[in-house]
């Protein structure tokens, strides 16, 4: 399901675990933050897999989630979110 053209949706990686899954999360020494990054489109975040750091033998899975949604599951946690580009660039 395409999520595209709708601007309240953005694509993250979901990691599978044992017993629940989980963002994939990042950490920018320049910005000194722990963030999720999140992409516009899905062909973006394809783009961009390789340029992330990830778990060994950790299966991830691109999905689309509601914007809103996720900023409120992430208040409770000291991770913000971060728009990337294709390239890894920061967009918003």
């Amino acid at each position: 399901m395409e999520k595209d053209n709708n601007t309240n949706w953005v694509w993250v990686f979901v990691k599978e675990g044992k017993e629940k899954d989980n963002f994939l999360g990042q950490y920018s020494e320049k910005l000194n933050t722990s963030f999720i990054p999140c992409f516009n489109s899905k062909e973006d975040a394809l783009k961009c897999y390789n340029l992330l750091v990830k778990e060994d033998n950790v299966k991830y899975d691109v999905q689309a989630i509601d914007r809103n949604f996720l900023k409120e599951l992430l208040n409770k946690k000291d991770f913000t979110i971060l728009v990337l580009d294709e390239t890894g660039k920061i967009i918003s």
